[in-house]
């Protein structure tokens, strides 16, 4: 009988194998357009620098392909669950360009739909989201927030690969089809063209137009955005000077358990939400689920006053990007 060593290494070599496989995957790739799927990243430096120096835009790592690779898997099912629902679907994964202002980008499939009494075929994007930015983008929906105004850069992203869409195709409307990857849930979301929005799109993609043309990089300036930039560290501040009062600190203990944070901060926001929605169903119940033991007492709490004072309010972020679809 094999030890467990043996066991472990037999299992180690079968994933590097599959591994290898899906890394092949990771390169750069030149652009001769600007990507619609990026329009929606508010800087001009950033959008230039895609032109003309991609390959300085950090790969992304083996963990990251492995996200796009389920997210991919679930488009062609999704979308011919759609139309087996008996909903029309048409022109599926067609590439989509606008040689004018050179804007090009891949469409998902383009859907039917009836608005004020008239069938039209509109653009639809699917997303295949995980459950964190499934419930943050839900949250707009529901709250009638654009995603255009989401604290997080990726989804901020979304409405200006839609509306890119839009506007090429002189649709007044375009649907996103959102996919929970953990629970299977969905919604729709029928977005209408916001021509304002649309506008600053266009003149951000004819700004670079012109920067390529002129082999000009527009000058960096530190931003929100900035911190999850994947030029960040590469082009705009290689020495890690992002604006007066940082330093820079080499320290490999802090810096990785800097990592094992980032790594487990969604595990700790859904913890919380989940803690906080349990403790409010048992809110003054004894119960027994499987096994748990589910105890809630009123606790008196004793009144004091806190003296005015200060204190440090400390915000930690991973820097070259952070998607999530």
């Amino acid at each position: 009988m094999l030890s467990k060593e043996a066991i472990l290494r037999i299992e180690e070599e079968y994933k590097q194998k599959v591994d290898s496989t899906l890394a092949k995957d990771i390169r750069s790739y030149a652009r001769h357009t600007n990507w619609a799927g990026d329009l929606g990243f508010e800087c001009d430096t950033y959008q230039t620098l895609c032109r003309l120096h991609p390959e300085l835009k950090p790969l992304p790592p083996l963990g990251l392909i492995k996200v796009f690779r389920t997210g991919t898997q679930w488009e062609t099912p999704n979308v011919q669950l759609i139309q087996n629902s008996g909903i029309k679907i048409v022109e599926q994964a067609r590439p989509f360009q606008w040689k004018e202002k050179q804007v090009s980008g891949r469409i998902d499939a383009k859907i039917g739909v009836s608005i004020n009494g008239d069938n039209l075929i509109i653009p639809l994007e699917h997303k295949a989201c995980s459950d964190n930015s499934f419930r943050a983008i839900y949250d707009h929906k529901v709250n009638d927030i654009p995603l255009t105004k989401s604290k997080y850069h990726w989804l901020r992203k979304y409405p200006g690969q839609l509306t890119s869409y839009e506007i090429m195709d002189g649709s007044e409307y375009g649907m996103w089809f959102y996919f929970n990857k953990l629970s299977g849930d969905y919604f729709f979301w029928l977005l209408p063209l916001d021509f304002e929005y649309g506008e600053s799109l266009i003149q951000r993609a004819e700004r670079c137009n012109e920067n390529v043309e002129k082999n000009h990089i527009p000058k960096s300036e530190y931003q929100e955005l900035c911190a999850k930039c994947d030029f960040a560290k590469t082009y705009c501040f290689p020495d890690q000077d992002y604006g007066p009062g940082f330093e820079l600190l080499n320290d490999g203990e802090i810096e990785a358990k800097l990592v094992r944070r980032h790594e487990l901060k969604s595990f700790a926001k859904e913890y919380e939400e989940i803690d906080k929605e349990l403790k409010g169903i048992f809110k003054g119940r004894s119960v027994v689920v499987g096994d748990f033991i589910i105890e809630s007492k009123e606790v008196e709490r004793k009144e004091y006053t806190v003296k005015a004072s200060t204190y440090w309010k400390t915000s930690i972020e991973k820097l070259g990007g952070s998607n999530d679809l």
